[in-house]
């Protein structure tokens, strides 16, 4: 979920949370004025400042309510993820700067709940009662979400949320020792320091998992396993002979361009086409360049990653209908050889629909250099290529490295250290056969895996990686 997309949640739910607070209040108010007053006789007065702080809870907790559960569709069947810090393996495997976000937002979002607790009551005020409703708040809206099926028990947003409840805690009290400062009353240092334990802890926290990735050699893969299956009851069916040697296989590095190299490329493609770069109109995104020709006729995106590229010919695609025709393996290749792209001397193509075709290259070595991806092409009734998608990555040969024997990866799948591949308790699971493959990591290696195709439950066929380089 996007940081905007958190907004607008808040933005929608905003006035039901005013509604609901302005009510919730007004009962309170009236209680305390007939029953406890009036009834019970009761001496005790109710502060603004407690009746604020109630208002803004109760405003706050409904939006995180309509965040977290309202809404979201019913689609998740009494969901429950117990495993301790799976988000977390998920988000290092995966490596999305969104994951950890949404890890981050976890934590902060129950940050004003923790601030605002202490000024309800007294009771409030001592760290292990907030500690205690800020965990009961985060418990009920897992128990929602779980029995709503708008969401997922997860164990870590339990986690997360009471950190956030501490964290509040914590920046309460700095703010209270700043009004003991101005009062001129003493200072619990001690106090203070320790109330900010839970601070320090995730900012080191963070702080380790972001540095030990950026100094380890390779990126992660996002096909490893974010917690172990229990494979006690499961029955494991293999005809195989596994190969107990450890070897070394070879590792590869996409090419990554400059902002330079994408326009070069895009001047001899449009050299090609019989046309020139318009310097006037070139966009710059985070991951790719958009390239026109002066007449505005032709778009060219070139991606800094791969230096993989998207061609439309919007003047051809105004003057020419779409149909299928015969387009065979050898036009396409030198279409795309014109354009000193690479593709393979032989190759599989697929006829989609509306004049598309495609084919799909898997770890293709040429020297010392390594394709893989796919390639989408769009041609006319006249043969006339109108639209390319070359998501070809091209990747260079670095080094060797030592990789786990078949027989280990064998091991890993006996011990339930892989991605249940059928989503369901796997009470048999069939080896079919294994390969070895190379997978792209998040910092852009190609790096060696062992894919198994299995089958669960006796039902189709499935495949699960397991990543071969030893660590």
């Amino acid at each position: 979920m996007k940081l905007t997309d958190v907004i607008q949640l808040a933005k929608e739910y905003m006035a039901l949370g005013v509604i609901v607070a302005l009510v919730v209040v007004c009962i309170l108010i009236a209680g305390y004025s007939v029953v406890y007053k009036k009834l019970l006789k009761g001496q005790k007065n109710i502060s603004q400042k407690t009746a604020l702080a109630a208002g803004i809870l109760i405003f706050y907790y409904v939006i995180v309510l309509g965040a977290t559960v309202l809404s979201r569709r019913a689609v998740y069947h009494h969901g429950t993820v117990l495993h301790f810090f799976a988000t977390y393996r998920e988000a290092w495997n995966e490596w999305s700067l969104v994951n950890w976000r949404n890890l981050i937002l976890n934590i902060l979002m129950f940050v004003p709940i923790g601030f605002c607790f202490p000024f309800l009551s007294k009771n409030f005020q001592k760290v292990w009662y907030t500690y205690l409703a800020g965990f009961i708040l985060t418990l009920f809206i897992e128990t929602l979400q779980f029995l709503t099926g708008r969401g997922v028990f997860e164990t870590d947003d339990l986690f997360n949320n009471f950190m956030g409840t501490a964290i509040g805690y914590g920046l309460y009290r700095i703010v209270c020792s700043v009004f003991n400062i101005i009062k001129g009353k003493n200072l619990e240092l001690r106090n203070i320091i320790l109330y900010q334990l839970p601070l320090v802890s995730i900012i080191i926290l963070f702080f380790c998992i972001f540095w030990t990735y950026d100094n380890q050699p390779y990126g992660n893969i996002k096909e490893s396993y974010a917690f172990t299956l229990n494979m006690k009851d499961t029955k494991i069916i293999s005809n195989l002979e596994y190969n107990k040697e450890r070897k070394q296989k070879k590792i590869y590095q996409i090419d990554f361009l400059t902002k330079e190299e994408t326009y070069q490329l895009a001047q001899n493609f449009f050299q090609w086409v019989g046309s020139t770069v318009d310097d006037r109109r070139i966009q710059t995104y985070q991951d790719a360049v958009v390239y026109w020709t002066r007449d505005g006729q032709k778009r060219l995106e070139v991606q800094y990653k791969g230096g993989m590229i998207k061609y439309t010919n919007y003047e051809i695609a105004e003057d020419y209908s779409i149909a299928s025709i015969d387009i065979t393996y050898e036009i396409v290749k030198d279409d795309i050889e014109t354009f000193g792209l690479y593709i393979p001397e032989d190759g599989l193509l697929i006829q989609e629909s509306d004049g598309w075709y495609s084919m799909d290259i898997t770890n293709k070595l040429d020297g010392k250099k390594m394709y893989g991806g796919n390639i989408r092409c769009r041609y006319t009734s006249t043969g006339s290529l109108i639209e390319l998608q070359y998501q070809i990555l091209a990747a260079t040969e670095i080094q060797e490295i030592e990789v786990i024997s078949q027989e280990e990866a064998f091991s890993y799948i006996q011990q339930g250290k892989f991605v249940n591949p059928c989503m369901e308790k796997i009470d048999n699971l069939q080896i079919l056969s294994i390969q070895e493959q190379n997978i792209l990591d998040t910092k852009g290696f190609f790096q060696p895996v062992y894919q198994f195709i299995v089958k669960c439950n006796d039902g189709v066929e499935n495949t699960i990686i397991i990543p071969a380089m030893v660590k």
